[in-house]
């Protein structure tokens, strides 16, 4: 699968850091928004729940971002995807 590939794996990762340093450098950057959908997005793919249910908590409330309208219902898809990894840190006994 593409989202698991070795590479977009270590893009993620990348991400991820880049990300964390972005909000310590400056946390009311509006760009950061829309990069946590992004991995939130690509993370789900991945099966990382738990890192997904974190940028979930980051990013609540703002739905908008391009990757949810790929369903033609942005709102059901990100609830869909955001319910759905909660569900599975708490099965995995997680927070």
């Amino acid at each position: 699968m593409y989202y698991k590939s070795p590479e977009v794996i270590a893009a993620v990762d990348a991400c991820l850091i880049d990300v964390s340093a972005a909000v310590e450098a400056d946390p009311g950057d509006r760009r950061i928004i829309g990069v946590r959908h992004m991995l939130a997005w690509l993370l789900y793919w991945q099966d990382r729940y738990e890192e997904v249910v974190e940028q979930f908590r980051a990013v609540d409330g703002h739905i908008d971002s391009a990757q949810w309208t790929y369903s033609g219902a942005p709102k059901k898809r990100y609830v869909q995807a955001r319910d759905f990894s909660a569900a599975q840190v708490l099965a995995a006994g997680g927070n």
